[in-house]
């Protein structure tokens, strides 16, 4: 009897176990408009999207972040996701995703974008989610497609890589580009940009890709030509987020006409604010007949948003008014720090050596332009270096000031304090004094556009 009843213990927690493992839902091949299901034949890698959900009536996909692979059928792994970069939400995948824009092929080390190439003689490859980056367990969920032979189909991008100009007629047609980093704020990408990077000598680089900004893809269904993006009918196609390199392509198009492309702005973050830098952020397409237009580019830069005033830090010592900023506890601060002795022959009756609170509001009452115009410089550049240690988690000190003053167009803030540091005591004309006067109140008080570019870029989020 007691065996018995072992058995049935046993054999509970067994079903139990396979049962909370069980994973509910699909994952299943579409194409770009990413409407149907049970696709699973195309022309070439780059028309291949992932998407997954409810399934047969059943419940949706356990919420979370999936890993993803493509596999030939017996298991052979051909391309890897980076991490658990497909998000399920309310048992649903919360967008669309191209495959060869999130994985990166096995043939490269897992570092170039895309799959490879089956090795399966009848062109078939398997792909696969899994909340397990070894992909086992129960919530595993698979699908599998084929890809024809590109060279006998008329298909100019396997790979879904992308380049300038458009391509021929076909059967199907598609739409690509990149959302560039816009260092020099031109609205054109360029191969190389000269910055002055924060605590560093004049550099050249080139403009990077910006990464997982949303992209949609929008279809006229009104009369005629449209004459705007806001113009008339238009009919959303498709989303999707830029890849590790900014580049996004909706292929798979079968049917002619004029579409947009819409980049979504991201949310603001505490340090800073997005902005295009090219002329449009909505690009209309003529498809009128089915072939690849590609070079459909969004240029951007992220302005911080970080900046106090001379007049904020005056009023929040605390002296006088119950509030107080915490930033003072960061005293003291020394202003015309190269100067022998700190402060120089420009010193009040006591050095630019920061002690006290008191001494803050003191530079800051005092500041006044007449003259050669350093008390006013030394209030400017006392609120500076508060603000760079009030907003040290957003770089402040590191962010690119590109602002109307073409002397100090691309300095660092931080090569500016030095500037302002320098020009306190080394006996420099009332012009340079006046110029890094205006040049800081901009900076504090982010009065312009174009101020306090951040060179790295903001986070790319959305709610």
């Amino acid at each position: 009897m007691k065996k018995y009843v072992y058995f049935l213990l046993i054999t509970c927690l067994l079903g139990a176990a396979s049962i909370a493992q069980a994973a509910t839902g699909a994952i299943w091949t579409t194409n770009a408009g990413c409407g149907g299901v049970n696709i699973n034949l195309y022309n070439c890698k780059g028309d291949v999207y992932l998407n997954g959900g409810p399934s047969g009536g059943g419940g949706g996909l356990p919420d979370g972040n999936y890993y993803v692979q493509v596999t030939t059928p017996d298991g052979t792994v051909l391309g890897k996701t980076a991490g658990a970069t497909v998000v399920v939400s309310g048992g649903r995948f919360v967008q669309c995703y191209r495959l060869v824009d999130i994985l990166f092929t096995a043939s490269s080390g897992f570092t170039a974008a895309g799959y490879d190439t089956t090795t399966n003689p009848g062109n078939e490859y398997k792909v696969w989610a899994s909340q397990s980056s070894d992909f086992t367990g129960g919530t595993n969920k698979t699908d599998n497609f084929k890809v024809r032979c590109c060279e006998t189909c008329g298909c100019t991008d396997c790979d879904g890589g992308g380049g300038g100009g458009g391509g021929g007629g076909g059967t199907t047609g598609s739409i690509s580009g990149t959302k560039f980093l816009d260092l020099n704020l031109n609205g054109a990408r360029d191969a190389s940009v000269e910055i002055n990077p924060c605590g560093g000598d004049e550099t050249t680089v080139g403009e990077p890709g910006i990464s997982g900004w949303k992209i949609q893809l929008w279809k006229y269904t009104g009369a005629g030509t449209p004459a705007s993006c806001a113009d008339g009918s238009w009919t959303l196609v498709a989303t999707q987020f830029t890849n590790g390199s900014g580049n996004y392509s909706f292929a798979g198009i079968t049917e002619t006409g004029f579409y947009k492309i819409v980049e979504i702005f991201p949310l603001a973050t505490d340090c800073g604010v997005w902005q295009a830098t090219s002329l449009a952020t909505c690009l209309i397409v003529d498809l009128t007949t089915l072939q690849d237009i590609t070079g459909q580019n969004f240029g951007n830069i992220c302005f911080s948003t970080a900046g106090l005033t001379q007049g904020y830090w005056k009023t929040h010592t605390g002296l006088d008014k119950p509030r107080k900023d915490s930033t003072y506890n960061s005293l003291p601060i020394i202003l015309g720090t190269g100067c022998q002795p700190p402060g120089g022959i420009y010193a009040y009756p006591e050095p630019y050596n920061v002690t006290t609170v008191q001494k803050a509001k003191d530079i800051f009452e005092n500041a006044d332009a007449s003259g050669d115009g350093r008390k006013m410089l030394a209030a400017q550049l006392l609120a500076a270096k508060l603000n760079v240690i009030k907003f040290s988690s957003c770089n402040f000190n590191c962010a690119i000031y590109a602002g109307n003053v073409s002397t100090y167009f691309l300095w660092s803030v931080e090569d500016i304090i030095a500037a302002a540091d320098t020009a306190l005591c080394d006996g420099s004309d009332k012009s340079v004094v006046t110029t890094l006067i205006t040049v800081l109140d901009q900076i504090n008080n982010n009065a312009t556009s174009h101020v306090l570019e951040n060179q790295g870029g903001c986070a790319v989020t959305y709610p």
